[in-house]
């Protein structure tokens, strides 16, 4: 009889492998593949509604994350992990759609169950404290991002100095201490989100590519232009790489860099940029 410590960990899926790596179609075949043989998994649900928010699909990802908590009363109480997760999906996707209030009840929500189920939950509860500093920033409440800045660090600190979300808990320092304008203690943040970023294999690139976009514009807001083009001209190819041409990120780099050759007095550059942002 093996005790639980004798146990091996389990080998990674290739559907998780895929995600990691961020080829998203592959992820999904997987997962879709594996789903025609076993429906009604949640685990393989969770999986694709994940890859599809990764993907900005988020009516996709929301519509399969709310299957997934309707049916969870259905299932048995060791699901509340997957409620945890599923909850923090749909918050995301309000957030994607412009509806930051809601995603504060639905990241409250996610907070409550993962303090109910204790540590064994952390990197759940860690997502949807890191969630809730999303909803406040995206609602203008700077207080409440703080407070949840707060919550969140101590949540990802449990599970690591190099975890991969201290990434998310640097970007959530530096746009704090930009709303305060403490433009030194920005940059500091946003360099150790890059620093930790280039030590992990890291499981989603869109946080990485959201802090090279922050650190640029604050390049362009310090009129260090030369920094901020050398920045963005690295970053557009690899956004369009790694997230897609339509992703909104893209949309907004491109808006971005369009400033700063404004400001370089290069308008017909600057005026394609920003017609090929608005068709994104």
């Amino acid at each position: 009889m093996h005790r639980e410590s004798d146990k091996q960990p389990e080998e990674p899926t290739p559907a998780f492998l895929a995600r990691e790596g961020d080829d998203f179609v592959e992820a999904e075949r997987l997962l879709r593949q594996s789903l025609a043989l076993r429906p009604d998994e949640t685990a393989l649900q969770l999986g694709l509604a994940d890859v599809m928010r990764a993907q900005a699909r988020y009516a996709e990802a929301e519509s399969l994350a709310r299957r997934i908590l309707d049916r969870l009363p259905e299932i048995s109480a060791g699901d509340s992990q997957a409620a945890l997760a599923a909850t923090n999906i749909v918050g995301h996707a309000r957030l994607a759609c412009g509806s930051p209030r809601d995603a504060i009840q639905l990241f409250e929500r996610a907070v409550a169950l993962g303090v109910r189920l204790g540590p064994s939950m952390n990197p759940h509860l860690a997502e949807a404290w890191l969630g809730l500093c999303e909803a406040h920033d995206e609602n203008g409440d700077s207080a409440g991002l703080g407070a949840a800045l707060g919550r969140a660090r101590a949540a990802v600190d449990e599970l690591g100095a190099d975890h991969r979300l201290q990434v998310d808990v640097r970007y959530w320092e530096a746009i704090l201490a930009a709303t305060a304008r403490r433009l030194a203690e920005t940059e500091r943040a946003l360099d150790r989100a890059l620093a930790i970023a280039k030590t992990e294999s890291a499981y989603d690139h869109a946080i990485q590519l959201k802090v090279r976009h922050t650190l640029g514009t604050l390049y362009r807001a310090q009129q260090r232009y030369d920094e901020a083009e050398a920045l963005f001209e690295s970053l557009l190819p690899e956004v369009a790489r790694r997230l897609s041409l339509r992703h909104e990120r893209y949309s907004l780099v491109l808006h971005s860099f369009a400033r700063v050759r404004r400001t370089q007095g290069r308008w017909r550059e600057a005026e394609a940029m920003l017609a090929e942002a608005l068709e994104g």
